[in-house]
């Protein structure tokens, strides 16, 4: 980004020497800080969104962790259920066995 900020601020400069060819230094300074207020415009909205998709991310991450979390929780819950059902189906076979 720190590459394509740079780039941007030579073009500022070319530009303003473009369009203020042959006016006074005064306004090619003015025009030149205008051109790099734009420049310093854009790094801050970079910086803001580098920002915020951090943030995104940590709380991407965070909701990713919890989900899965969670989904481990209902297979272990499923797991137990499934045993408990299992076991029980056993247990009713051993006692209809014994009762024949």
């Amino acid at each position: 980004m720190y590459e394509y900020l740079q780039l941007k601020v030579k073009q500022a400069e070319d530009i303003s020497k473009r369009d203020t060819k042959g006016k006074s230094d005064k306004e090619l300074q003015r025009n030149l800080q205008y051109l790099l207020s734009q420049v310093k415009k854009l790094e801050q909205f970079s910086k803001d969104l580098c920002q915020q998709l951090s943030e995104r991310d940590d709380e991407s991450l965070r909701k990713d962790y919890l989900s899965t979390l969670g989904k481990i929780r209902n297979t272990m819950q499923n797991v137990s259920i499934q045993r408990l059902d299992h076991n029980s189906a056993q247990a009713r076979n051993c006692k209809n066995t014994k009762d024949s």
